[in-house]
């Protein structure tokens, strides 16, 4: 059994969003073939006038036919390629197709009592009292 884990990162925090990647590959050996089972999670953050989080799950399974060690080295990268860039692709479709305000509509530009946020007098706040109706 074999573990591939792939990773990447991008912070691009002047232009208020961040976004990472990660998934992982599990590789089951058989005679001649192999199992190939992955889980993919994808986030994305954006915070600018708003904040709005992007958090996917995704599962994947695939077997692959082999008669050398190099020649499944390379259906396994080949079929983890396939795999992750249909994912990724259908995620770019996902939100090219959107309407125009429905992205917008994701996000809340005010809590739910109108009022920015005093985030100075922050530790003031009796939330879990305000929110349970106790005093």
């Amino acid at each position: 059994r074999l573990t591939i884990c792939v990773s990447a990162s991008k912070f691009k925090l002047q232009f208020f969003w961040s976004g990472r990647w990660r998934s992982v590959w599990t590789v089951t050996l058989r005679d001649g073939s192999a199992h190939l089972s992955g889980n993919v999670r994808a986030n994305v953050h954006y915070f600018e006038n708003g904040n709005v989080q992007l958090n996917t799950n995704w599962n994947a399974q695939a077997d692959v036919s082999y008669s050398s060690l190099s020649e499944l080295a390379k259906a396994v990268v080949a079929t983890v390629s396939k795999h992750e860039i249909q994912y990724h692709v259908g995620l770019e479709e996902s939100f090219t197709n959107l309407p125009a305000g429905q992205f917008k509509d994701l996000r809340r530009q005010l809590p739910i009592t109108r009022q920015p946020i005093n985030w100075a007098a922050l530790g003031s706040y009796r939330l879990g009292a305000d929110i349970s109706g106790k005093k």
